[in-house]
């Protein structure tokens, strides 16, 4: 199974990243960009974006199983920048999801919500809904 982590270039992305292509069982690929033509030579069995802000092609979404991660308890803390907003307003516990993508921002059917505190670390979490 060929498998696409698309994020900006942060130390925590490759660290994820590194963490996850040790799993002999599937084919993990890593991009800090949602290229068109790079996703459709890959042909990636799913795509999980993370630290993603810009928009994806409809082509992209509807065309592979495309997944958001998303911290922030659905649907009032969609939209961008959720951790800070939620610190800002005084808020430690959330959920972190896995969404389908979709047209509408954050809005995606949950494929799986964990609770956590927004004092902590999210790895964890996103390896197992990777490796899932």
């Amino acid at each position: 199974m060929n498998i696409l982590l698309v994020s900006q270039d942060t130390q925590w992305s490759r660290n994820l990243f590194n963490l996850l292509k040790k799993d002999l069982n599937h084919n993990y690929f890593y991009s800090n960009s949602c290229d068109h033509e790079q996703i459709t030579n890959l042909n990636p069995d799913w795509i999980f974006f993370f630290h993603w802000g810009e928009i994806v092609l409809k082509e992209i979404y509807k065309n592979y199983r495309c997944v958001v991660l998303h911290t922030g308890t659905l649907p009032q803390a969609r939209g961008g920048s959720p951790i800070q907003n939620q610190i800002l307003d005084g808020i430690v516990q959330s959920e972190v999801n896995a969404i389908v993508m979709d047209k509408e921002l954050d809005a995606g059917d949950i494929y799986y919500s964990l609770p956590i505190t927004l004092q902590g670390s999210l790895m964890v979490f996103a390896m197992a809904v990777i490796m899932s």
